[in-house]
């Protein structure tokens, strides 16, 4: 094709990406593409078309073309960037971003974006660093703000968090993100007064977002909700993955999976049905794996669900709600597995009833939970307890803790008895080791 016939095909193109008609642009600018595969024009508006039909992997690779061609354009690095980041690809994110500050230092954008990318590659600091330079650059930028305010919270610097949430809120008083974040920030702050004010509005705002609901209750040590919301769990763990094992292990000497392993007490017993409830990276089922002819892990997280995969230690794995999976399953299981996953359910009757029905008479129930905290072993057998009142308290780590008598009572009422329950150090928390209730229940005869 001669060079007019090249440019009305882009033209023609460019009408239907202006008219909306993507499908019909995608088919021009991929025969443009063909006429000139170094094209910087069709590369660069055939990304954008990719991008708005969820084509993510051909928006990078047309992209990735744009910047070859055209080394100098910054909206090409930019883009590129930015796709990258959306797919997850967070250190060739970071390398586009850089270009785009090397091209154009004073783009705070750019700044802003690094950042982020920083963040989820796991270096706080550096974070806070970009997210400075872009306010630097654009003092009005509440996005930039706001985003110090959230690192600086994970940092727990309580007075650079309150003063950026301050600014951001200035800037966007009606954004219910940053009014959320301006709580957390007083909260740290221990003002817990303005906190709840600034989570009243956030909630205003937005009243479908469980998550702020949950944070708000467990602050106010008030009436609880029976559990955490899905959402924040699976965001929580999806981000944590990578570094799960390293961090629990090292720094929190986590050892629930060890006292779940002794108190199972499996002795020689092989080719069990095993099922791990929040399986997560499979520090758990590795260790019961020798006693598994079958051995079965269900996680809300996708991202542990990836990390246990790579463990190969499960028969299988299944990205679900562990009650909903449980309620899906007619196969019964010999033991039924639960470490430290029961921080995040209160209420947990649902979890014992659907436990109770899949489990095979003699099959074993073996879990942890966080115990109260200022009350003693003895006070929890010896006071007058209504386990159906008073059997989980929800803490301002957001995380549940439960009663003795409530597991014992719903234990019962599930069709188990005790085998074992007993106090227990399962990990190290701000310093302090967390004290817990190690339990196996045993399903009865039926």
């Amino acid at each position: 094709m001669t060079r007019m016939q090249l440019t009305e095909v882009l033209r023609t193109a460019k009408k239907s990406l202006d008219q909306g008609n993507l499908y019909e642009a995608q088919q021009w600018y991929e025969q443009a593409i063909r006429i000139a595969p170094a094209s910087f024009e069709a590369n660069f508006h055939l990304s954008v078309v990719y991008h708005d039909l969820g084509q993510r992997d051909a928006a990078i690779q047309c992209l990735r073309k744009v910047v070859e061609v055209r080394s100098s354009s910054i909206e090409g690095w930019f883009n590129l960037g930015s796709m990258l980041q959306l797919e997850g690809r967070f250190r060739e994110a970071e390398d586009a971003y850089r270009e785009v500050i090397r091209l154009n230092p004073v783009l705070p954008e750019a700044h802003n974006n690094l950042g982020i990318v920083v963040r989820e590659l796991g270096d706080l600091e550096a974070a806070v660093a970009c997210f400075q330079e872009a306010v630097r650059l654009r003092p009005d930028m509440s996005a930039g703000w706001h985003n110090i305010g959230t690192v600086s919270i994970k940092l727990r610097d309580a007075d650079r968090a309150v003063f950026a949430c301050e600014r951001a809120k200035a800037l966007a008083p009606q954004s219910p993100e940053i009014r959320f974040a301006a709580g957390l920030a007083y909260e740290l702050a221990g003002n817990r007064e303005l906190a709840d004010k600034e989570w009243s509005t956030a909630i205003q705002l937005r009243p479908e977002v469980s998550e702020w609901r949950y944070h708000r209750a467990a602050a106010q040590g008030g009436s609880a909700p029976p559990s955490a919301p899905k959402s924040y769990i699976r965001d929580l763990f999806d981000a944590y993955a990578a570094r799960f094992d390293s961090h629990l292990k090292g720094r929190l000497q986590y050892q629930t999976p060890e006292l779940l392993f002794e108190a199972a007490a499996l002795g020689a017993e092989k080719d069990l049905k095993i099922l791990d409830l929040g399986c997560g990276t499979g520090l758990c089922g590795r260790l019961f794996k020798d006693a598994a002819a079958q051995l079965i892990g269900v996680d809300l997280s996708p991202a542990m669900i990836h990390e246990a995969e790579l463990t190969q230690t499960y028969h299988e794995l299944h990205v679900a709600d562990l009650v909903e999976y449980m309620d899906t399953q007619d196969r019964h299981f010999d033991l039924v597995l639960a470490s430290d996953v029961f921080i995040y359910i209160g209420e947990l009757g649902g979890v014992f009833r659907a436990v109770g029905r899949i489990l095979k008479p003699g099959g074993k129930f073996v879990f942890s939970t966080e115990a109260v905290v200022g009350i003693s072993e003895a006070e929890e057998e010896n006071r007058n307890w209504d386990p159906e009142v008073q059997g989980f308290v929800l803490n301002t780590t957001r995380r549940y803790s439960h009663h003795r008598p409530y597991l014992q009572a719903l234990g019962q009422r599930s069709g188990f008895r005790t085998g074992v329950i007993r106090r227990a150090e399962l990990r190290r928390q701000a310093g302090e080791m967390v004290e817990g209730w190690i339990v196996v229940l045993i399903k009865t005869a039926e």
